[in-house]
């Protein structure tokens, strides 16, 4: 997605830093846009914080240019042809596809609707033998349900509770020794 502050020809960073592959397949509220039911071509800007992900959230400035924008939320449905008409989305969709071919993926805070076709096809399309796919969520039951999605031996332990992301963050710090966090480092760097 383009900065919002790209609206009034902001220089962006150019040295790009290699940690890991984030795909956010439902849009979010970050993604802003016209609000216009047919969106192609039309840029989708990406409303962050001053300095990516921080907790400050978003300047003045980029919430200043971004007042005539409405966030993009794509519902998960049997069918997205309509927002795969945006190149942006195709993208994303795109990289997704590529990125569940790693062979550790962490599926963090989605919960696997049954309407949700696409997600569902893309699961399926990209399984391999090596992949291993971790739930990360307070709930149980969105691991339960992916269960049904796809072979459960590629299905490894989930990261459930009160704190899953922090545990994640636990679990994928480069001097852990556990074999999963070594596995995460060197795959998702790859994404």
């Amino acid at each position: 997605m383009t900065p919002v502050g790209a609206r009034s020809g902001a220089i962006l960073e150019a040295n790009e830093v290699e940690t890991f592959g984030l795909t956010k397949l439902h849009c979010s509220r970050s993604w802003l846009y016209s609000g216009r039911e047919s969106f192609y071509g039309e840029t989708i800007y990406e409303l962050v914080g001053q300095s990516g992900w921080n907790a400050g959230g978003p300047s003045y400035r980029d919430m200043r240019l971004s007042l005539d924008k409405v966030p993009l939320v794509i519902p998960p449905t049997t069918g997205k042809s309509g927002f795969f008409n945006n190149e942006s989305v195709r993208s994303e969709w795109a990289a997704a596809r590529n990125g569940l071919r790693a062979d550790l993926v962490y599926f963090v805070g989605y919960s696997f609707p049954p309407s949700d076709a696409m997600t569902r096809f893309l699961l399926q399309d990209s399984h391999h033998p090596q992949r291993k796919i971790i739930v990360v969520n307070r709930s149980e039951a969105p691991h339960n349900q992916l269960l049904k999605l796809v072979p459960s031996d590629s299905v490894g332990a989930p990261i459930i509770g009160d704190s899953p992301i922090e545990e994640l963050a636990a679990r994928l710090q480069p001097s852990t020794t556990t074999p999963e966090a070594n596995i995460a480092w060197t795959l998702e760097s790859k994404l």
